[in-house]
């Protein structure tokens, strides 16, 4: 939602939209970082019939071509567990992690 709103401000001056973009931001969100999505009628009845899942998804396309579909660029906590992972289990003792 920041990243999209940083770069469109319009948004911000429609109180119906700003509401649709961050409900469709939140319905992204939980797919790209959940493992079971929800579906787009759920957005639907959280926003009390407001929109449709035409304009979930709609507004979805939109917000995914405005970041150029970049939605989880890598963090240095990322690289991290990564890299973390890569070590076998147990090849490290108590006394060489200090």
């Amino acid at each position: 939602l920041d990243r999209y709103l940083s770069s469109n401000q319009e948004a911000l001056q429609d109180r119906k939209k700003f509401q649709l973009i961050a409900m469709t931001c939140l319905y992204t969100a939980v797919k790209v970082h959940e493992p079971e999505a929800m579906e787009p009628q759920l957005v639907v009845t959280m926003s009390n019939g407001m929109y449709s899942v035409e304009e979930i998804q709609s507004t979805e396309k939109l917000i995914l071509y405005h970041l150029k579909y970049f939605m989880n660029p890598p963090t240095p906590i990322s690289f991290v567990r990564q890299f973390v992972d890569l070590i076998p289990s147990g090849s490290l003792g108590k006394e060489e992690i200090r």
